[in-house]
């Protein structure tokens, strides 16, 4: 799963570069924001998913494969709605 991380990281850092450089704005400040949004969104949610599975469910279930499979969809998800949204206010301060 860490390769999948890795990819996700490099794919979102490459957008968030592209467009950095299509409204002429620093892109290493865009590349970090990017690569931040998706990794926090990523790791708070693996933490989450842990405490309910643990806690909410009471069931001692940690298998980093099945938690990977609902939590980098939900940080791609979150850094897709973070990317339209910057893109958005771009745009407009054009």
């Amino acid at each position: 799963m860490d390769l999948i991380i890795v990819l996700g990281v490099i794919f979102t850092g490459y957008q968030f570069l592209k467009l950095s450089q299509k409204y002429k704005r620093n892109p290493i400040l865009y590349l970090i924001i990017g690569i931040a949004i998706f990794l926090v969104t990523y790791y708070a949610a693996t933490v989450f998913m842990m405490m309910f599975l643990n806690v909410g469910l009471k069931l001692p279930y940690s298998n980093p494969t099945i938690i990977s499979c609902f939590t980098i969809p939900l940080a791609i998800f979150v850094t897709g709605i973070s990317y339209k949204i910057i893109e958005g206010r771009l745009k407009k301060n054009r």
